[in-house]
């Protein structure tokens, strides 16, 4: 990760639906600099897609990560789809749109 701070992680984040319907699970694994395990957390949700369990799982590990005093927080996620909705202004076109405005809060805290 390049940096050493104490204050520094890495939040892996998966979410997934299973093949039965509407019962999906998510899991966050938060990391420091030597990819050593600090926190992990994981659930099981409804949900309707693969991409709102990614979404839940973006949303758990940063909140996590902040609950844990991490501020500066590498997040990886598999879902391009995820990232960009976090990242573009396209919330009007969205089903999401409160789960997105929540990470978007915990990213623009200091």
């Amino acid at each position: 990760m390049g940096s050493s701070s104490p204050s520094s992680a890495k939040v892996n984040c998966d979410g997934s639906l299973f093949i039965c319907g509407q019962l999906a699970g998510f899991g966050c694994i938060i990391r420091n600099p030597n990819g050593i395990c600090l926190r992990s957390c994981s659930g099981s949700i409804r949900a309707d897609s693969n991409l709102v369990c990614e979404l839940l799982a973006i949303w758990h590990g940063l909140l996590l990560a902040w609950e844990t005093d991490f501020r500066n927080v590498i997040c990886e996620t598999d879902r391009w789809e995820a990232y960009n909705l976090i990242h573009q202004d396209c919330l009007h076109v969205c089903n999401y749109q409160d789960l997105i405005l929540r990470i978007k809060d915990i990213l623009l805290r200091n």
